[in-house]
Order: C-alpha cells, then sequence, then structure tokens
C-alpha cells in the first residue's frame, strides 16, 4: 500500500514504476485497489 498526501492516488497511471531514491532502485508495479489516498500495488516481473 501506498500513502498520498492529498488526492495525487488518483492521477496515477494503472501501471508505472516505483523509484525508491535512498537504494537507487525501481519496481514495476500494477495499481489493485485505489482511494482518494491510498492504492494497493503488486509488483511486475520486469522490475530492474
Amino acid at each position: 500500500m501506498l500513502e498520498f498526501l492529498g488526492q495525487q492516488a488518483a492521477l496515477l497511471e494503472n501501471a508505472f514504476y516505483l523509484v525508491l531514491t535512498s537504494s537507487e532502485t525501481r519496481h514495476a508495479v500494477r495499481l489493485i485497489w485505489r482511494t482518494e489516498q491510498t492504492v494497493g500495488v503488486a509488483f511486475s516481473p520486469d522490475s530492474d
């Protein structure tokens, strides 16, 4: 689950890369569910 400030969750595409700057990695994810401020994601196999 990812949580956002405001209503940015509504702006997300159905699939995107989640970038973790602290470890300089990115993960392909797809949306499973969304509310105004939170989204549930599943990791896709094509992550870097």
